[in-house]
């Protein structure tokens, strides 16, 4: 798993087609989020047989959130940092999966949808730690 941190002022999506035909409907075509994490994920072959793989994302992603004081995250599944990815079906799977854990660990957690196309605007702020990337 790949994924790079954002720390954002604000993101705005708007999911304008599907690209999968597995792809769920939606009824929220657009989502903003303010003042949090958005984290860009690439699901990559192997994945969903690393054990612990979501502990250690959530360990990661926690000890990030403590440095810059933040409590609300966003989720963005974002083929693009792999030339390695898990089959669509078993990313899907695996990260709504991942949104689910993190939910359960009482984490304030949206998301993009899996397998549309999305259009995105996005502020991410300007200091030392506002964008990192990490490799699961």
């Amino acid at each position: 798993m790949r994924v790079i941190y954002w720390h954002v002022n604000s993101l705005k999506v708007v999911h304008t087609q599907k690209a999968l035909k597995s792809a769920e409907d939606i009824n929220e075509k657009t989502k903003r989020f303010e003042n949090g994490v958005v984290c860009l994920i690439s699901l990559e072959e192997g994945d969903q047989d690393k054990e612990n793989l979501f502990e250690m994302f959530y360990e990661d992603l926690m000890k990030y959130a403590n440095q810059i004081n933040v409590k609300k995250f966003f989720l963005y599944p974002y083929a693009h940092l792999s030339n390695n990815l898990l089959k669509p079906s078993l990313s899907k799977e695996l990260f709504y999966s991942l949104v689910k854990f993190l939910k359960n660990k009482g984490l304030d957690v949206d998301y993009g949808e899996f397998g549309w196309y999305k259009e995105f605007k996005v502020h991410v702020k300007g200091h030392p730690l506002a964008e990192l990337s990490r490799s699961f």
